[in-house]
């Protein structure tokens, strides 16, 4: 790329201070967009679990969930005070469970025979009565290119939970980039965007397109790539079982984490995190700072724009759509600093 490209920046509005510190981490999925409520889980002492409520002005509430030691909160989704989805993964119950901001549990809904992720990055979303998951299995395997065949073939990479009826099932098909040469991104749960009237969008962290989901039913793939991003390369079967190998390409290679539905603009964000230099020892490159892009697309699936970010400035960790603006996390780079969010307008 030219060092005399000019990047897209979007436009600074403000910075809003939460006054939360630098080991806190948002819970994934646990940002609502429209009240504007972030739920953030201690680093350091994994009971201290809080939700922030704030707008353009500031700080506007926070209060603590009472919920224990025992809870991890990439498998938690807030809804309100008194309504809490927590998978029981862990406990061998394979169960999704209801409970209160006092760790009261009131419901469970049985899941089997379907498994739910236990990968961090992907959580749980809620909309309209429904939760989205990601889909696993323990009888298909991933090891080689012949269990990759028929892990594609037979798994169904999201789990949908409806409250209302208590029905647990899968949907969705893996891209053809990932069928093709039943290759490994070390990707199996694609990021969900829920919609309204039951359709859905899904989103792989390595395939440009994304895919429009009606019912459970694939409508169509949209292409939407992002100019920093030029090729996915899989990782070689052997060294998937090489630790370092797999750290090093994990850390490495592009890909495409959030996807965000704005309803105050009726737009959608598609967040690219761009390839990283990475040395042999497996940490980043002296001097290197990694990059990542918001492409912006109209409520057609246009692609309109893309803005261009460096992680030492903002992080894509927290996004939050409002009417005001879009707030994108500001990077700490002290452990004294307080998390602060930037209002943008795209």
């Amino acid at each position: 790329m030219s060092c005399t490209e000019r990047f897209n920046e979007p436009l600074i509005i403000k910075d809003i201070s939460l006054d939360e510190p630098c080991s806190f981490f948002v819970i994934p999925n646990s940002v609502k967009c429209d009240d504007e409520v972030l739920v953030l889980q201690s680093c350091l002492n994994l009971s201290d679990i809080s939700v922030v409520r704030f707008n353009s002005s500031g700080v506007t509430g926070k209060n603590k969930l009472d919920l224990g030691a025992d809870y991890y909160g990439f498998l938690m989704y807030y809804v309100n005070q008194d309504s809490i989805f927590y998978s029981s993964i862990f406990d061998e119950t394979n169960s999704l469970c209801f409970l209160s901001s006092k760790g009261l549990f009131y419901d469970t809904i049985n899941l089997s025979p379907l498994i739910l992720s236990t990968d961090p990055s992907v959580g749980l979303e809620y909309a309209d009565n429904q939760i989205f998951v990601g889909n696993s299995s323990l009888e298909y395997s991933v090891a080689d290119k012949d269990s990759r065949a028929k892990y594609y073939d037979n798994v169904r990479p999201v789990c949908l939970i409806d409250i209302e009826t208590r029905n647990a099932s899968s949907f969705g098909e893996f891209p053809v980039s990932y069928t093709k040469n039943s290759s490994n991104y070390c990707d199996w749960f694609p990021v969900v965007c829920p919609l309204k009237e039951n359709s859905c969008l899904l989103s792989f962290a390595c395939d440009d397109s994304i895919y429009l989901y009606n019912n459970g039913i694939k409508d169509k793939s949209i292409l939407c790539k992002s100019k920093y991003i030029n090729k996915f390369a899989p990782i070689k079967d052997d060294d998937f079982f090489d630790m370092g190998s797999y750290r090093k390409y994990s850390l490495s290679k592009p890909k495409y984490s959030e996807l965000i539905h704005n309803c105050f603009t009726n737009e959608y964000y598609r967040v690219a995190q761009h390839a990283k230099k990475i040395e042999n020892n497996g940490k980043l490159a002296n001097d290197f700072v990694p990059s990542w892009s918001m492409i912006v697309m109209d409520s057609s699936f246009k692609v309109i724009n893309e803005y261009y970010f460096k992680t030492n400035e903002y992080s894509p960790r927290i996004i939050v759509t409002s009417k005001d603006g879009v707030y994108v996390e500001k990077a700490m780079k002290n452990k004294e600093d307080r998390l602060t969010l930037t209002l943008f307008k795209l």
